[in-house]
């Protein structure tokens, strides 16, 4: 094999989709120098009018925020003296998934791979988990454990802020319904994503392959011609010795 021919392949499989090398490493996008879409992505969306890269880059900013907002309301209970300390301790382990899934879309966001890209369909469906176990725990606790008519809740320099139990697990099963179906949704974008690269991959995978063998088979043709001038070559040299 040429030296030319050996470099163009090693260029290939460093481009290759189905490796751990960055796709947008190359590529820059129409919009502030970002780099949300390349040649595999082009033709895909969310929410029907973004990039989908794009898109996913504000699933995940969405999802580092619904982490803060939702660890600030938790320990923020600890200033309600009817609720007991450890609706804070079972909200907080609650957690746990959320923030697990947090840490992946920041590996996500350090590193677009393959398994980075794998990760993001586990960070989705760990926040709707923690989001419908902390809308069934609350409803739980205030229906049973909470002592009180109204949930009451602030500062004396903020003042404070009144709901009965009833609007308060009514407006938490609320907003874990319209957050779990929002994120259902960015499921499947995750989906879309991981899957047009795993396909973009493959068939660059077979192409590569279809390269190599046809190239072997012209090698392998040459050396056999080579092989067959010998013989004859010989052969013509005995005949002019006699």
């Amino acid at each position: 094999m040429d030296p030319e021919t050996t470099s163009l392949l090693k260029k290939e499989d460093h481009q290759s989709i189905g490796g751990d090398s960055n796709p947008y490493s190359d590529e820059i996008c129409c919009c502030c120098i970002c780099q949300c879409s390349t040649k595999k992505t082009e033709d895909l969306s969310c929410c029907g009018c973004f990039p989908i890269k794009c898109g996913l880059v504000t699933i995940g900013a969405l999802t580092l925020t619904l982490t803060l907002v939702l660890l600030v309301e938790i320990f923020y209970m600890l200033l309600v003296e009817d609720i007991h300390w450890w609706y804070v301790l079972v909200a907080l382990v609650l957690c746990v998934p959320l923030i697990i899934g947090t840490c992946f879309w920041i590996f996500f966001f350090s590193n677009d791979t393959d398994a980075s890209r794998s990760r993001l369909y586990v960070a989705i469906m760990f926040t709707i988990i923690t989001v419908v176990l902390l809308a069934i725990w609350n409803t739980w606790y205030f229906l049973q454990f909470f002592k009180g008519e109204q949930v009451t809740y602030g500062t004396p320099e903020a003042g404070y802020y009144h709901q009965s139990k009833k609007q308060y697990i009514f407006f938490s099963l609320f907003i874990a319904a319209i957050i779990s179906a929002l994120w259902a949704y960015f499921l499947c974008v995750a989906v879309t994503y991981k899957g047009a690269f795993e396909k973009k991959g493959g068939d660059d995978k077979k192409s590569q392959s279809s390269k190599k063998s046809s190239q072997k088979s012209k090698k392998s043709n040459k050396s056999g011609s080579k092989k067959g001038e010998e013989p004859e070559a010989a052969a013509d040299g005995e005949a002019a010795a006699e």
